[in-house]
């Protein structure tokens, strides 16, 4: 049988147990075998595991029966049937396919004659889950039995002892994603160990499968229309196929489907497909028809025109007959027991805002939290003994312990109030000696400001303090009942304050590692900047522009006083590092340098070629600076 199957179905050349590439369901096959990208009937299991996650709440049932390839073996036939049960947990399908090429008569050399009938049958178990929202995951275990020659037989005609039969598990995977009106699948099947005859002494690989596909639906009134497109490919020999004969070759040799599916009103179903398959020449379109009434469906495909026997001699029919029926099932949920924790005050009123906590019986670990309003909270819980927390803000934990049982469904617990504490915070800069606004973080309070006075339960608190111009601070209090703190936090600033001077309104742009930090246009501007290197560049209408390099070494206030010089001023100094100070300030600009004692001579030499440079003999020691040209800023 399997060498009859290998002739049709071509990418299994390489593999073994072809049954497990024939395609099942009238639905998928009339749309041209296109359906990883939707598996939403009863062959899901067989495209793609992962649309078993589709049947959610839905029990589904299904048969599909076909005279198989009638026009190459007459006595062929094919069956598949599946049933799918929802949980809560994900959908778990069952899948059986059988096939047979009917009876077979073989006769030995002395004229006996034996009939038998060999067959193919997989058993699989498959589940699929919605991971998160529009994302499905699924796989499923197979059980593939071959039944191919009687022991006798073997013996008797082929002299080969053996049983004729194999058998060998597989496994599937897959996953579903669904974007808008898209979808997109993908399935890895068959994956499991070679199959081996027990008259055979070798073993063949099962026909792995990667099925990759997309899909389109949309309604339109009652109309609804989906397509869908597949690329299916067995990877048995994959590399060596590569090797031998290139990427085109692999390429083409993969099947690929197309399909359409035209609904009316959800009663009929109109289907056309178009399947090929480059080397195995099968080429050629496909279709189905479908009816539903409320559960009960009926669907029926053709695929004869895709073989070349059908297409030159007598063309038979190669029909799937598809019945199935899916009903609603209502998921049971596992109920688990509840008991009440009702909570008062020492007045026997009830404490709306509170915290249930429940541990195991030895307090080790934590099991359940639920929150808790007007008096009241529901806890779900086995049966059992378990340790009890009741907190709230403004009263004192309450501890205890409970055997929870079927007459133990309530209990009641008075929590003893506690007292108030007294509290004023100030926050101060420890450098200015002033008020500093930042974020305080108490209790379940959290504001911006520099003073705040408060009530609060007595207890132990974290105080927080931050602010982007200050250093964090973080302490932990203990307040008693009616005692009044009074809170002087000095926070430690983390930038120095600049207050900027310039002789006249300017443009000035702040520099760290060669990124801008901030730019104003100003005389005067306070500027807030921590320790660091920085360079400060002024820009003024007809000015030079100016450069200066400012170094903050340590948190102070100070005050830089920068005078814009003009262009027509001539400057004077007795060192050639005064010289280069101030020059520095103006990389843009070139000067005109007058020295008048030869002991600088060497050092302003060096200026030469971006400046002039002139020496005049005189006893002074002395260099005269003017600009040379006026670039301006």
């Amino acid at each position: 049988m399997n060498f009859i199957l290998n002739i049709i179905i071509s990418s299994a050349r390489d593999a073994s147990a072809p049954v497990l590439t024939i395609y099942p369901g009238a639905v998928a096959t009339g749309m041209g075998g296109a359906f990883t990208a939707f598996s939403d009937d009863m062959s899901a299991i067989y495209y793609n595991p992962a649309g078993l996650a589709n049947f959610k709440n839905i029990s589904l049932f299904g048969w599909q029966h076909s005279n198989w390839l009638l026009g190459l073996i007459p006595d062929a036939y094919f069956e598949f049937g599946s049933f799918n049960y929802p949980t809560q947990k994900g959908i778990i399908g069952i899948g059986l396919t059988y096939l047979t090429i009917g009876e077979v008569e073989i006769s030995d050399e002395a004229g006996n004659t034996y009939k038998f009938t060999p067959y193919d049958v997989v058993l699989s178990l498959g589940f699929g889950t919605e991971i998160q929202k529009d994302l499905k995951i699924g796989g499923s275990i197979k059980y593939f039995y071959s039944f191919l020659i009687p022991e006798q037989v073997l013996r008797q005609v082929f002299g080969v002892e053996g049983k004729g039969t194999a058998q060998v598990p597989a496994i599937d995977v897959g996953l579903l994603y669904k974007f808008q009106n898209f979808n997109f699948g993908a399935s890895l099947l068959n994956i499991g160990p070679n199959l081996k005859y027990s008259g055979s002494e070798t073993g063949e690989p099962l026909p792995i499968t990667l099925r990759l596909g997309i899909g389109y639906y949309k309604e339109i009134g009652n109309v609804s229309f989906r397509t869908a497109g597949d690329v299916v490919k067995v990877l048995v020999n994959i590399i060596q196929d590569y090797n031998d004969s290139g990427l085109v070759w692999v390429v083409n040799e993969a099947f690929k489907h197309v399909g359409i599916e035209l609904g009316i009103a959800k009663l009929i179903f109109l289907r056309f497909g178009y399947f090929h398959d480059y080397y195995g020449d099968r080429m050629g379109p496909t279709f189905g028809i479908g009816a539903r009434y409320k559960g009960l469906r009926i669907d029926v495909s053709d695929d004869r025109m895709i073989y070349r026997f059908n297409k030159e001699g007598d063309s038979k029919p190669n029909i799937r007959f598809q019945l199935s029926y899916e009903t609603e099932r209502k998921i049971i949920k596992d109920t688990i027991p509840k008991f009440i924790v009702e909570v008062f005050d020492s007045s026997n009123n009830l404490i709306n805002n509170f915290d249930v906590e429940i541990y195991d019986s030895s307090w080790n670990s934590i099991i359940s939290k639920v929150k808790g309003s007007n008096g009241k909270a529901i806890v779900e819980m086995p049966f059992g003994i378990y340790g009890i927390k009741i907190l709230s803000r403004d009263y004192f934990e309450n501890r205890d312990k409970i055997v929870f049982n079927k007459n133990a469904q309530k209990f009641k617990y008075i929590l003893k109030q506690k007292g108030r504490a007294y509290i004023s915070i100030n926050i101060i800069d420890s450098l200015r000696n002033r008020p500093a606004y930042a974020r305080i973080s108490i209790d379940t309070l959290e504001m911006d400001t520099n003073t705040i006075n408060l009530e609060i339960p007595e207890g132990t608190y974290a105080l927080r303090i931050s602010s982007i111009e200050y250093e964090d601070y973080y302490n932990i209090f203990e307040f008693k009942a009616d005692s009044n703190y009074n809170l002087n936090i000095y926070l430690k600033p983390k930038l120095a304050y600049i207050n900027l001077k310039l002789n006249k309104i300017a443009k000035v742009e702040i520099y760290k590692d060669g990124e801008i930090l901030n730019s104003f246009e100003d005389s005067t501007k306070l500027i807030k900047l921590p320790v660091g290197n920085y360079k400060f560049l002024i820009i003024a209408q007809n000015y030079p522009k100016m450069e200066i390099n400012y170094k903050i070494e340590e948190i102070k206030d100070t005050t830089l006083n920068i005078n814009l010089v003009e262009y027509n001023q001539v400057f004077q100094f007795s060192s050639i590092d005064e010289l280069k100070a101030f020059i520095n300030q103006f990389p843009e600009e070139n000067f005109l340098i007058e020295y008048y004692n030869t002991k600088t001579l060497q050092e302003i030499e060096q200026l030469k070629g971006r400046h002039e440079v002139k020496f005049r003999k005189s006893k002074e020691n002395k260099i005269i600076v003017s600009f040379k040209n006026q670039k301006g800023g």
